[in-house]
């Protein structure tokens, strides 16, 4: 839920839809040509798995039931691939963007929350 008031907030702030301006700041600067919010019939998505114990097979994907600030991003393995390269140093993304992204959340009682803006983080020691 916290995505979907982030993508809402997002959207109100820039005065425009939430697509448009990750097209802007994201999608054209790291030229993810097959990556949409919005359903695109030339958009393939990767397709993830569901293990042999869950049935099996490709999973499906609810394109229309999702609230695009949390999880509404459809992609190809391509594009997904250059988002990844981009979060490796900075370029597109600047240093402070990717220590901000990169950070895992401080909960209250200075608790750590795991996670980072849509990653997981794992301290190993």
């Amino acid at each position: 839920m916290g995505f979907c008031l982030l993508g809402h907030t997002l959207e109100r702030a820039a005065n425009q839809p939430l697509d448009r301006l990750l097209e802007e700041s994201i999608y054209n600067p790291l030229q993810l040509e097959s990556t949409a919010i919005q359903h695109d019939i030339e958009i393939q998505p990767a397709a993830g798995y569901y293990r042999k114990g869950r049935g099996g097979g490709a999973a499906t994907h609810s394109l229309k039931d999702r609230l695009s600030g949390s999880g509404g991003l459809v992609t190809s393995a391509d594009d997904l691939a250059k988002f990844l390269i981009a979060q490796m140093e900075p370029g597109v993304l600047t240093a402070g963007v990717l220590k901000q992204l990169h950070s895992e959340t401080q909960l209250p009682g200075g608790f750590n929350s795991g996670g980072a803006l849509g990653w997981s983080v794992r301290m190993l020691e």
